[in-house]
């Protein structure tokens, strides 16, 4: 018997595909990020923080792969690259 399953490897690419397009709140949201609701809301507003959905007029949502992309982005933005020399 392997240790590698197919169908097992199969199931944790659908599940990690499914978590990404799980629904959050934004105090669900916020605390992924580390951030309080109002700081969320407030970046929501200026259209600075990450994509989010309006499911009806007053039902906000977040999916975790948009809060991943756009962690990612903003430590791409607020890290620049070191290894260019400066003059």
């Amino acid at each position: 018997m392997t240790d590698h399953d197919p169908a097992s490897a199969t199931n944790q690419n659908h599940d990690q595909h499914q978590d990404q397009d799980q629904l959050l709140t934004p105090p669900e949201a916020a605390a992924e990020l580390g951030l309080s609701v109002e700081q969320l809301a407030q970046m929501r507003r200026e259209g600075t923080g990450p994509d989010w959905g309006e499911l009806t007029r007053r039902l906000i949502r977040y999916t975790r792969g948009d809060l991943t992309t756009w962690q990612q982005h903003q430590s791409s933005t607020t890290h620049p690259d070191t290894s260019e020399e400066h003059q």
